[in-house]
């Protein structure tokens, strides 16, 4: 059976796994990366596209920031070709009765099994009913079918499908099939499933009481699996110079498994790499070891340099000395590391922004900070407990709102930017915190001493000053100069 498995990231791993099981049980997978906006050439692109293409199923793979995307594709494609949706993803996973306002049918958690069984159902025109994880829509009635049990052995599945010829990239109006420089020397890898924390706000802190009782919810492929996949890449996707493993918890492993890791990833593959990495999973060994097979980048989430907000609002049970020593640690074996920080939190006080850029401060240089807004997704910790204390109400779901990027933050944009609201009307302001949150976007740009001077005496003229491009960029010798000057007068300061 033909199915087109449709993506809104040039990345997406998920759906290569599943056209890669689809794929091995028979079936007849496409990809199409749609990375426009939905505008009506590129959806009618769109719909060409597929009519070509002949499929009989459309999947649509989506998170929360999708949402309006996908409504917006699934609509013309069914009003234009009548061909049966099914949504699967994160958010589907969270949401399944709001899709289905908009789609035929969601797949819930975990999909290679369910999507193979709905094809074969349809390819031999049976009934859908009974298929696990799927819940569909027929003559406005929701039928709702229970998980099935978590895949344990990760290494039973086939590797991602990277077969080209049936991949296709849309945007900017027209239509192409994807090429391997659009890997853009990056290569991506998940070698997890789960994960072993339950940070308030994450959506694994959802899934993981989604799946409460199905299994397993941490489980990791064999170091032999991950290698076997990196080779057939080297070996076959020869523009491949980076490797990128994007597991929440790469670091969750036995030092053993990370010295043989090591050992073979040296060897064989020879690579360089980059991981997320949890202070809380760092350490000495491990950083030395990965750092003597290839690590060169690593994304680290710290959230807060606020221990009461990390712990009593996170849920993360880190110290901010933890967090100091993880910099040091990666500074020290020359890996280059970005931070991650939550911005606009109703919880955070100013008090705890200023104890966020006192840490910073602390942190080596160069610095490098990414930063997102706090979302309330549903079935999240955080997400009741703000509906509790009427910080959110859930009373004012926005059909078109979507959730914001990394860019919608103060990091990007040096406003307050904005937070969302597509789950539920805001009751909180965060303006009392733009001066604070702006100082914390400026630590990459500007020295040690000049933030400190603004942490202590506030001026807002100077503030606006120091976010002008041209101030940022510091192109002019003569800005320079100016913050040389300011700088040395500073320091008799502190």
């Amino acid at each position: 059976m033909k199915i087109a498995l449709v993506t809104f990231s040039i990345d997406a791993m998920n759906v290569r796994a599943l056209s890669a099981y689809l794929r091995r049980s028979g079936h007849i997978p496409y990809l199409i990366f749609f990375l426009s906006q939905p505008s009506s050439d590129d959806v009618a692109i769109l719909t060409e596209l597929l009519k070509w293409l002949d499929v009989e199923l459309i999947g649509i793979s989506l998170v929360t920031d999708d949402y309006a995307k996908a409504t917006a594709i699934t609509l013309a494609v069914k009003n234009r070709l009548r061909i049966p949706v099914i949504w699967g993803g994160a958010h589907p996973s969270i949401c399944p009765e709001e899709c289905l306002r908009s789609t035929d049918m969601v797949c819930i958690g975990e999909g290679e099994e369910a999507l193979v069984e709905v094809c074969n159902a349809m390819e031999s025109n049976q009934h859908i009913t009974d298929i696990e994880n799927i819940w569909f829509r027929y003559d406005k009635k929701i039928y709702k079918k229970p998980l099935r049990t978590l895949i344990e052995d990760l290494d039973t599945l086939p590797f991602i499908d990277y077969e080209l010829g049936k991949h296709f990239v849309i945007n900017e109006g027209r239509w192409r099939q994807f090429d391997e420089g659009m890997l853009r020397g990056h290569y991506h890898i998940m070698t997890t499933r789960g994960c072993p924390f339950s940070c308030s706000y994450c959506y694994n802190n959802q899934r993981r009481k989604l799946y409460a009782g199905k299994g397993r919810y941490l489980r990791q492929r064999s170091v032999d699996n991950i290698i076997a996949e990196l080779s057939w890449v080297k070996a076959n996707l020869k523009s491949i110079k980076v490797i990128n493993f994007w597991d929440d918890i790469f670091l969750a492993t036995k030092l053993d498994t990370i010295k043989y890791f090591s050992e073979r990833y040296k060897k064989e593959i020879g690579m360089p790499f980059f991981c997320l990495g949890n202070p809380s999973l760092c350490n000495e060994q491990k950083i030395s070891l990965l750092k003597s097979c290839g690590l060169t980048q690593m994304q680290v989430g710290i959230q807060t340099g606020s221990e009461r907000v990390n712990y009593q609002v996170y849920n993360r049970h880190i110290s901010n000395a933890k967090m100091l020593d993880v910099a040091t640690l990666l500074h020290k074996h020359g890996i280059a590391a970005s931070y991650d920080f939550i911005f606009n939190n109703p919880y955070e006080t100013e008090t705890d922004i200023q104890e966020t850029i006192e840490l910073l401060l602390k942190f080596p240089q160069p610095l490098s900070i990414q930063g997102y807004n706090l979302t309330f997704y549903p079935g999240s910790d955080i997400y009741d407990r703000a509906l509790a204390d009427g910080f959110i109400s859930d009373d004012s779901i926005n059909e078109s709102a979507t959730i914001q990027s990394p860019t919608d933050t103060p990091l990007k944009s040096f406003e307050s930017s904005s937070v969302s609201n597509r789950f539920y009307r805001c009751n909180f302001s965060y303006e009392n915190k733009r001066y604070f949150n702006i100082l914390v976007s400026l630590l990459p740009y500007y020295p040690a001493v000049l933030i400190k001077f603004l942490l202590r005496f506030r001026h807002d003229w100077l503030i606006a000053l120091l976010t002008k491009p041209f101030m940022l960029r510091q192109s002019a010798p003569k800005i320079a100069t100016f913050i040389g000057k300011a700088v040395r007068l500073m320091k008799r300061w502190f």
